[in-house]
């Protein structure tokens, strides 16, 4: 990521969006293309709950976290 970071001039690395389910993510990026980095999948950091990562242009990397 940091090859992107340096390239794209980001600021922000990431926000995070903590949803009740992942199918929340259709509606979360309904007025947005966005390009799948991570398929959902469980986190050792957040207890195995599922995280995915996005991308959506002119925005930057979004990690959405299930509750």
């Amino acid at each position: 990521i940091i090859n992107y970071l340096n390239k794209n001039n980001e600021m922000i690395y990431h926000i995070c969006y903590e949803v009740d389910d992942m199918e929340s993510i259709e509606e979360l990026f309904s007025n947005n293309r966005e390009l799948c980095v991570s398929k959902p999948k469980p986190a050792i950091l957040f207890n195995n709950r599922l995280v995915s990562f996005y991308y959506i242009n002119n925005v930057g990397l979004i990690e959405v976290l299930q509750k």
